[in-house]
């Protein structure tokens, strides 16, 4: 079982920054990896900061609420309420629950959140030409809910349900969204049901120097559960940490599919914060992505670290359309500050270059 982190304001950065930044799934997963131990009960109110391309500089707060339900048991059932605003007039706002169930052997999480969040397209496919870009603004309200069960040895199975809903409050004038030819253009309702399983071998959740984590899952959406578009997304996340002495190498590799007619917010995206820096979020995206990345975290003393990243990736209409000379690359450097005296917590500073010259981000946790 993964050491438990102390909850405390500097949990509360964590879970606050994480969540807040986009994800490439439209209904992303609730914040489970951030089990506190128990500390009693209480309230933790906290504000954070953060930067990258798809937000600007991004600031907030989080409150979050602990308490055991079950005497004795290592992790508190939590809930956690956060709001953040950009300096790209992003407004974000979550509200998650986690509730540990017979012994931590179930957990039942959700999350509830709503974007009012200005935002780009380059249209669909794995050659869209810069010159295709557009802005557009869209109201989103994403409900996933989970309900975990640990197999033991690392091994967990999941149910989960997901619900959305978008409404586009701005399109560009002339611009592919406009014409209404897309998929979702015009916002929409989508609603599923699917399991998931994984398996967790890490020695710490923060920041892993050995282990891996791994998860595989497949969501129907169809018409019979209140949705409006139907399609099936399948996602397999493949993660690996290789000590070597007190650095460490980690790789990843990622793929989604989709089939059926999602919308073209339900589309697989490649870019942002998590998967490949470098590339704007979205910047490609299509009913299949596939990506790897590999990165090696220099320890250099102290509190410091260094870290050099490589990424690859590319999207396409189907597998068998995946072409080799459109495989996007990405890389950059970055630094490391651990600012936590009990658990592994770095802030990073990362230059990442891909698509448009050199990106930067400042946030809290490794990439993956």
């Amino acid at each position: 079982m993964l050491p438990p982190p102390r909850l405390g304001a500097l949990t509360a950065v964590v879970m606050a920054v994480v969540c807040f930044f986009p994800s490439p799934v439209f209904a992303s997963e609730p914040a489970e990896d951030f089990p506190p131990e128990d500390v009693g009960s209480g309230w933790v109110l906290v504000p954070f900061l953060a930067y990258a391309p798809e937000t600007s500089l991004l600031g907030g707060f989080s409150a979050i609420y602990h308490v055991h339900l079950s005497p004795g048991r290592e992790r508190p059932s939590t809930l956690q309420t956060a709001f953040s605003y950009s300096l790209k007039d992003q407004a974000m706002f979550h509200f998650i629950p986690a509730v540990y169930l017979d012994g931590d052997r179930y957990l039942l999480s959700a999350r509830v959140s709503y974007f009012d969040f200005p935002d780009k397209f380059w249209g669909i496919g794995p050659d869209t030409p810069g010159s295709a870009e557009e802005d557009y603004t869209a109201r989103t309200l994403r409900l996933p809910f989970g309900l975990q069960r640990s197999l033991g040895g690392g091994w967990f199975a999941k149910l989960k349900t997901e619900f959305g809903w978008v409404k586009m409050t701005r399109v560009e004038e002339g611009g592919l969204l406009d014409r209404g030819d897309i998929a979702g253009s015009d916002g929409g309702r989508v609603a599923g049901a699917g399991a998931g399983a994984g398996f967790d071998s890490r020695d710490n959740i923060f920041f892993p120097s050995r282990g891996a984590h791994h998860r595989l899952s497949v969501v129907h959406f169809a018409g019979k559960l209140g949705s409006e578009y139907d399609f099936t997304r399948f996602e397999t996340d493949l993660r690996f940490y290789l000590p070597r002495g007190r650095d460490v190498l980690a790789l990843q590799a990622y793929w989604q599919g989709i089939s059926g007619a999602p919308p073209f917010f339900s589309l697989p995206q490649l870019g942002g914060l998590f998967l490949m820096r470098g590339w704007y979020g979205g910047r490609y995206r299509d009913r299949h992505l596939a990506a790897a990345q590999a990165e090696y975290r220099l320890y250099l003393g102290g509190r410091w670290g260094l870290a050099g990243f490589l990424s690859a990736g590319t999207v396409a209409p189907r597998p068998s359309d995946f072409k080799a000379e459109l495989i996007r690359g990405a890389g950059g450097i970055g630094a490391r500050y651990r600012f936590s005296g009990d658990q592994p917590i770095n802030i990073r500073f990362d230059l990442a270059s891909g698509g448009r010259g050199v990106e930067f981000y400042f946030t809290l946790l490794e990439a993956f």
